[in-house]
């Protein structure tokens, strides 16, 4: 009997010493290695939950030990854990914070989803996520001052996690920046300081199934602190279907060379990674101004993944990987039509090297509003052209008419030349169209008195000048000022009574 009653006592104290217990701190001294330090009188295993909340607390793990709980709650104003260099504590369920000082080098390291739950933010020395079936950020920021070690994915939720460094990082481990549930998020995300000259990966991706990774060059000015957020996104067939949000926390100063990597999942069906690109985005659209495409094949990074680079950026938003099947719009740097000195007129423009023309036509006018095809001059691997025409004895007007090669058409500003004599018989004005706020001038056929009525295109009289001129050019006798852009009409009454009627055009 006695051995029996024996045998029962060692199997309550088992059953009793494996269960779970809440170790609250009570103090005495700071070591979390001592066992009277706890209301339990025993020091935490794996198995108990921690709560640290006595005001003025100092709860210390020195350089070389450790401390391991099953959930940790921290608070308490002016309470403070800390974990010295060197040392370590494992959490294997969550971790609360409400407060206080808690720093030093923490292991996530449970078996099962764990949470990061905080009132506010939360700071830390480094992080080690060895939990592969993660972490998941609630309720507020986290700033680790020294590095993040992934060997399990940490999902960030929308908040911003911001750290010093980092380590590791795969398409099984990495910082998600969307939730556990698959939702993604555009907001928070994952932040790194770069120093100028510095280079760093961001193994980011929007969800846990979805890996694109980024790696960000600060090639030139001063140390910047660029945060990273990746979004599932539908732009179109011909891209990949994520968006990544990059941004700097000072606009502007810093040049940086980008590169996105993506699984081949997140390709559009139509996407051809043998000519593809970086390009900015805007909402739902690709934006085709600002940077060089940089046009190439995409590079293996592994089985089944993929990256494109874009070099000389200078400012950051949302990015997308496109195919090359948008074109640029054609940037007009200048058009200019002169007269020669063989009474040739000369007709000079530039692009810029980003465009992409099919042709251009030479257009001319004699009213500025209907104008006829001169010359069609085909696009060459240049930005500069130039062409004379023959000169007409009358003032003419000219434009350039520009053909992208997906067939979209713009036009340059329209440009008046006179020829080697005015055709003394008509009334002109030049240049027109013109500005409110660029007076023209008009020339008179004849000397005499004029009588002048400027007509909205309704008919309506806006002003009214009779003015005695001399044969030849003068300033326009009528404000042109607070005249809002349109077409307008120069009823003129001649010195002979005839009576004219010309268009005139403000931009």
């Amino acid at each position: 009997m006695k051995n029996i009653i024996t045998l029962l006592s060692l199997f309550v104290l088992a059953q009793q010493q494996t269960l779970a217990l809440t170790c609250t701190w009570i103090g005495g001294n700071s070591d979390w290695n001592i066992a009277s330090n706890w209301d339990t009188g025993t020091v935490p295993t794996g198995a108990d939950d921690v709560i640290i909340n006595a005001m003025g607390s100092q709860v210390n793990i020195s350089t070389g030990a450790s401390g391991t709980c099953n959930n940790l709650t921290k608070g308490g104003f002016l309470s403070r854990l800390v974990v010295a260099s060197g040392g370590i504590l494992k959490i294997l369920g969550n971790l609360t914070y409400n407060g206080g000082i808690f720093s030093g080098d923490v292991s996530m390291a449970g078996s099962s989803l764990q949470l990061i739950l905080g009132i506010s933010p939360l700071t830390l020395n480094n992080l080690n996520i060895t939990n592969q079936q993660g972490v998941l950020m609630s309720g507020n920021n986290m700033k680790l001052s020294g590095t993040l070690s992934l060997q399990g994915p940490i999902y960030t939720n929308g908040l911003l996690l911001e750290v010093a460094a980092i380590s590791g990082g795969s398409p099984t481990a990495f910082v998600v920046t969307g939730d556990n549930l698959g939702n993604a998020s555009s907001s928070g995300g994952l932040a790194i300081t770069l120093n100028s000259g510095g280079a760093a990966s961001f193994p980011v991706g929007p969800t846990l199934s979805n890996y694109a990774a980024v790696k960000i060059s600060n090639t030139a000015g001063p140390a910047e602190k660029f945060t990273v957020a990746v979004i599932n996104s539908g732009i179109s067939q011909d891209a990949v279907k994520n968006t990544w949000n990059i941004g700097e926390s000072t606009p502007g100063g810093n040049t940086a060379t980008l590169t996105l990597e993506w699984d081949q999942g997140s390709e559009g069906g139509t996407f051809n990674r043998a000519a593809c690109s970086i390009y900015k985005v805007s909402g739902s659209s690709i934006v085709y101004t600002g940077y060089n495409p940089q046009v190439s094949a995409a590079s293996s990074v592994g089985a089944g993944a993929w990256a494109q680079t874009l070099s000389g950026v200078t400012s950051f938003s949302e990015w997308a990987v496109n195919n090359n099947t948008g074109v640029l719009p054609i940037t007009l740097l200048y058009f200019a039509v002169e007269k020669t000195e063989a009474q040739h007129a000369l007709i000079s423009w530039a692009i810029d090297v980003y465009s992409n023309p099919a042709y251009f036509e030479v257009e001319k006018s004699r009213d500025a509003l209907s104008f006829v095809p001169l010359r069609k001059i085909l696009a060459l691997d240049e930005t500069t052209y130039q062409i004379e025409m023959p000169l007409d004895q009358w003032l003419s007007y000219y434009r350039l008419k520009m053909v992208d090669t997906e067939g979209k058409t713009t036009y340059s500003k329209i440009q008046a030349l006179d020829g080697t004599g005015f055709n003394l018989g008509q009334l002109q004005v030049f240049p027109n169209p013109f500005s409110s706020t660029n007076q023209p001038n008009i020339v008179s056929p004849a000397v005499g008195l004029y009588a002048f009525s400027l007509l909205d295109q309704s008919g309506r009289n806006i002003r009214t000048q009779r003015v005695l001129m001399e044969k030849g050019q003068h300033p326009f006798p009528l404000s042109t000022e607070c005249l809002a852009p349109g077409l307008y009409l120069l009823a003129t009454t001649h010195p002979n009574g005839q009576r004219s009627v010309l268009k005139l055009v403000v931009e």
